[in-house]
């Protein structure tokens, strides 16, 4: 009960988790069913996400794996369609086909009709000192950079896409600045 009253606190009330963060890191939260866990990964031991030896490795983050695992679950027992996990925005696939960053894991959905599609990486951006790039995805690189030079705090969130089936879930939250 406490967790689920802590994940609809953090949720809703837009606390900021730069300073909580020693209260929240390895916490379970619980958002209508579906479990997050909020972790700092130590440095050098090799996050689930990012590229080797980035800096995204060693940032709080709330990872998102756990409730993917449920609605998975949940698609093969049929409890969900494919219709309901399947419904990526139009926008969403633009960037992910033209923006993407390619990974090395297949989808899960189109795993189970025994297809192989790569999924993409979508990363977005919100801040309130972003200025312009606040929810915009991230095109370019030098974005991300650009975002860690200003100093300002913000937030970034990694979505997986498939370009075929249009499955897409988000993977991770970051707290950067």
């Amino acid at each position: 009960m406490r967790t689920d009253l802590i994940g609809l606190f953090v949720s809703f009330a837009r606390v900021d988790l730069s300073v909580l963060r020693s209260l929240f890191i390895g916490c379970v939260f619980t958002f209508f069913g579906y479990t997050a866990v909020m972790t700092a990964t130590p440095p050098g031991s090799g996050g689930s996400v990012g590229s080797p030896g980035s800096q995204s490795q060693n940032l709080p983050h709330v990872d998102y794996i756990l409730a993917r695992r449920r609605v998975l679950r949940d698609f093969r027992r049929g409890i969900l369609t494919r219709l309901d996990l399947c419904d990526a925005h139009p926008e969403l696939m633009r960037v992910a086909t033209n923006y993407g960053n390619d990974t090395n894991r297949d989808c899960p959905i189109c795993a189970d009709e025994d297809v192989r599609s790569p999924l993409k990486e979508v990363n977005y951006l919100y801040g309130d000192g972003l200025r312009k790039t606040n929810g915009r995805p991230v095109t370019d690189q030098n974005q991300l950079e650009d975002a860690d030079k200003s100093g300002k705090a913000y937030h970034r969130y990694l979505v997986e896409v498939c370009t075929k089936c249009r499955w897409n879930f988000l993977i991770r939250r970051e707290d950067r600045g």
